[in-house]
């Protein structure tokens, strides 16, 4: 088993369709985006069995301040399996052995890994220490399923508040372009204001944006009222055969109307009809915001937990 750097988009890109499981934080446009917006350098390798390709990994290196001579490699979501009959642990070990201390190479990991498959177990018997390991939860909608399965899947509460939303009088309009983009921008920086969480910035927005509208992976869904006033809006990035639920906004006649409910059902009807193969519901967390999460888990997808933050020992 070897390890060779990937250079370029479309070797990246065509190895990353390969993948049965994806996300955004492995997408080589996310890797730009931390390029553009940091003193990050992105590296992408792969990862070579028996003259097989058979994973990938997207690494985001920086050096430590006031100790230039150290470096952090950080994979995050990673690594990515392309032939499932080859060992994750297998896959890891080989990364592992990539990086030495003593080298004054530190590699802090979040492994792409259900909770469910021993992944800490792993990482233990593989000289890992979890600092200040959490967890980060995310839900899967299956867009395979036939909509109908789909729309059923949903919780009886939260169906009934997309019923309600239908009926008002409002109109959804979708776009893969910079339209609207400045009410989006400044609706989301008053929200991370008023509501005082960490997020991106205005400009690591319009960084990130920039770079997903251009590759046409981004889309934003906007509802306005009879009086065309924009109420509530969701934006979607896409990688692949994926997508992110990445933001969403709305006003008090927007949550009145159940707007959110409108939004990400119609984003799942979207991503269908466009033949994605998965809707990523980008994150939540059942213990510090209960209700985000409760909104999100009876959306009906397939509720995931990953650990974090694992340093690799030596």
């Amino acid at each position: 088993m070897e390890i060779k750097e990937v250079k370029t988009r479309d070797e990246w890109n065509s190895l990353f369709r390969l993948t049965k499981k994806m996300n955004i934080s492995q997408d080589w446009d996310y890797g730009l985006f931390r390029e553009l917006s940091s003193d990050i350098l992105v590296k992408r390798y792969k990862i070579i069995h028996k003259n097989n390709e058979v994973a990938i990994f997207q690494l985001f290196q920086k050096k430590i301040k006031y100790f230039k001579f150290l470096k952090l490699f950080y994979l995050n979501r990673g690594p990515l399996i392309i032939d499932q009959s080859v060992s994750y642990e297998l896959v890891l070990n080989k990364i592992s052995k990539f990086f030495s201390i003593s080298r004054g190479q530190f590699f802090l990991i979040n492994p792409f890994k259900s909770l469910n498959d021993n992944i800490k177990k792993i990482l233990k018997k593989n000289f890992y220490f979890g600092f200040k390991s959490g967890i980060y939860e995310t839900s899967y909608i299956d867009l395979l399923e036939d909509i109908e399965v789909l729309r059923s899947n949903l919780h009886s509460k939260w169906r009934n508040q997309l019923v309600k939303s239908e009926k008002n009088k409002i109109e959804i309009s979708i776009y893969d372009n910079d339209q609207k983009l400045d009410f989006i921008l400044s609706s989301y920086n008053e929200m991370i204001n008023k509501k005082n969480f960490a997020g991106l910035s205005i400009t690591e927005l319009k960084t990130l944006f920039k770079i997903y509208i251009k590759e046409k992976k981004f889309v934003s869904l906007i509802v306005s009222d009879e009086n065309k006033n924009i109420i509530g809006f969701t934006i979607l990035l896409t990688f692949s055969k994926s997508s992110l639920y990445f933001i969403g906004w709305a006003n008090d006649k927007g949550r009145r109307f159940n707007v959110s409910n409108l939004l990400l059902w119609n984003s799942i009807v979207y991503l269908k009809e466009k033949k994605f193969n998965e809707f990523d519901l980008g994150g939540y967390d059942s213990k510090n915001l209960p209700g985000i999460a409760s909104f999100k888990k009876r959306m009906g997808g397939l509720q995931v937990k990953y650990t974090e933050k694992w340093l690799k020992l030596y």
